[in-house]
């Protein structure tokens, strides 16, 4: 079995770099990378204090960029090889912030 390296929270101010299973494409919408760059934002650092809502042993670090794996079945937007950055926020695309380009600030 493949393994990857991450870093994972396993209680309030405890984390740990470890090994994990390599995730598996399973879904026609799924798109595995190889993570080259990951950054360590605000939303982590308030659940290593406690601040904020988490699940114990989930790996920490949603900014980031790498290459294409693998692909699903479904996907005709990325290839593999392609090197992509992840924006993990989830917008409406109809409201008036997404509408005027300041998607950041969607409701």
């Amino acid at each position: 079995m493949e393994t990857m390296q991450a870093l994972v929270i396993r209680d309030i101010g405890k984390i740990e770099f470890t090994e994990l299973p390599v995730p598996q494409v399973c879904k026609p919408d799924d798109v595995l990378l190889k993570v080259s760059a990951v950054g360590i934002c605000g939303s982590d650092l308030k659940i290593l204090e406690g601040k904020h809502h988490y699940r114990k042993d989930i790996a920490l670090g949603h900014e980031f960029c790498g290459t294409v794996l693998e692909i699903g079945s479904h996907v005709n937007h990325v290839k593999v090889g392609d090197r992509v950055a992840i924006d993990p926020n989830i917008r409406c695309g109809f409201c008036t912030f997404c509408r005027i380009v300041l998607k950041s600030k969607c409701v």
